[in-house]
């Protein structure tokens, strides 16, 4: 059976009674979710709907202040192999009496589904949390490590693996909502009656005339109401893409792009 990319829960319970929903056929369900979590990724401007993914973070570290500069309060000049950055330090004026380790991650967490230290796998209730919606905060146990073996593997020694879903986690009614959109592809496949727009505004044939749109979603909207009212309360405004902040002197995260 085809293989669909989808890896958030889908409510089906718009469709109909269970046995119903059970008797959908398997692939056609399958590509109907799919199509759905799509759709929920470009109407929220990828902020909702994203599957996990894997990390090698770089920890935040304390700026090593030998550059013999004056340093001010948001701003330490230092040097490391030979190249000089800017860091804004350690934070030791925002009401914590100790250092905290850190990972900050490139976008915002909506779940964290695995920390991975070595070869143990720690616990959320204890070992860490999440502040200000991307800072990795280690709570129990030595500091998060501060370099790694980039040739070892999951579970190696002088490893460290994050998985988290980036954006905003799905929720009871995000659920919902996606099975109220794979209904209408599971009905577009089946060639029955289908809400979602069509990118067709007009065609010339037989004397009418129909002109093609260029956005599959008109304003960023499907005219579904019940769909358009969650989606407005995630992308008031319609934007594409979450915004982004780009540090010419932040170490970025390395993840693996495909491995033999």
């Amino acid at each position: 059976m085809p293989e669909f990319k989808t890896c958030i829960n889908v409510d089906w319970a718009c469709f109909g009674t269970s046995e119903e929903i059970a008797a959908i056929d398997p692939v056609s369900k399958g590509r109907a979710e799919s199509f759905a979590q799509m759709a929920i990724q470009v109407l929220t401007g990828f902020q909702v709907g994203r599957c996990p993914i894997t990390v090698r973070p770089c920890v935040a570290k304390c700026a090593e202040s030998t550059s013999g500069f004056a340093t001010g309060p948001w701003m330490t000049p230092y040097v490391r192999e030979g190249r000089w950055y800017n860091s804004c330090g350690c934070k030791r004026n925002d009401c914590s009496c100790t250092e905290l380790t850190v990972v900050r991650l490139a976008a915002k967490v909506g779940d964290v589904t695995e920390v991975r230290v070595g070869g143990t796998v720690l616990s959320p209730a204890v070992d860490y949390r999440v502040d200000n919606s991307n800072e990795l905060v280690r709570l129990n146990g030595p500091e998060w490590p501060s370099c790694q073996d980039m040739t070892a593997g999951p579970g190696d020694a002088d490893t460290m693996f994050v998985s988290y879903v980036p954006g905003a986690a799905m929720d009871s009614m995000g659920e919902y909502i996606a099975g109220l959109l794979a209904k209408e592809y599971l009905n577009a496949c089946a060639d029955e009656e289908c809400h979602l727009p069509s990118s067709i505004i007009s065609l010339a044939r037989q004397g009418v005339t129909m002109e093609f749109g260029k956005d599959v979603f008109p304003n960023g909207l499907t005219g579904i109401d019940s769909v358009d009212l969650w989606v407005r309360s995630w992308n008031p405004y319609s934007v594409k893409s979450p915004s982004t902040i780009f540090s010419p002197d932040r170490h970025g995260h390395r993840s693996t792009t495909w491995s033999a």
